[in-house]
């Protein structure tokens, strides 16, 4: 307890969400990956999937 980490910088591009999704097994378009599924869903744009934001949270252990 106490330990300081980070901070991590990182930029999700369209590019970088698009691979990590391929690579996890979801090349469909999908709220991650298209604007108008987005949308559909109520949000304002494709958003970054939470299991990515995760594998860059594990970057500071």
């Amino acid at each position: 307890m106490g330990d300081e980490i980070g901070p991590l910088e990182i930029v999700a591009t369209d590019e970088g969400v698009v691979s990590f999704c391929e690579l996890w097994g979801s090349s469909m378009p999908s709220r991650f990956t298209d604007q108008a599924i987005a949308e559909q869903s109520r949000l304002p744009g494709p958003i970054v999937p939470g299991i990515m934001s995760m594998a860059l949270v594990c970057q500071l252990l």
